[in-house]
């Protein structure tokens, strides 16, 4: 498993959407009740509309940033073992990379790389 550190674009663009697909409840659980009792008390203290998707701009930007964190702290609760941080261009050159470095690992084992 290969995952990119840094800002994740479409966990910015659709929070809910994102969290459902990679099965973080408990995350998707938090947005939307952090989103709901924060425009409920930006109505009550008169924001409007512009207002309420300030904050739901802010709230995306924070989950991009984060959800990659979020991703690999799931996985870390399923069991998978970190095994190395590498650098490159593209996934397929980060597990080519993993392997040409490791050799005790053979390309048909179930290992598990995670990419941060």
């Amino acid at each position: 498993m290969v995952i990119k550190d840094g800002f994740n674009w479409l966990a910015f663009i659709a929070p809910p959407i994102w969290a459902a697909y990679n099965n973080l409840w408990s995350a998707l659980f938090a947005l939307i009740a952090g989103l709901f009792c924060l425009e409920w008390l930006l109505v009550v203290m008169g924001f409007d509309f512009n207002g309420l998707m300030a904050l739901y701009f802010s709230v995306s930007i924070i989950f991009g940033w984060i959800a990659n964190d979020l991703k690999m702290r799931q996985l870390k609760k399923e069991k998978y073992t970190f095994i190395s941080i590498l650098y490159g261009e593209s996934k397929d050159h980060i597990i080519a990379q993993f392997y040409r470095n490791n050799t005790s690992y053979k390309s048909d084992d179930s290992y598990r790389v995670e990419y941060l």
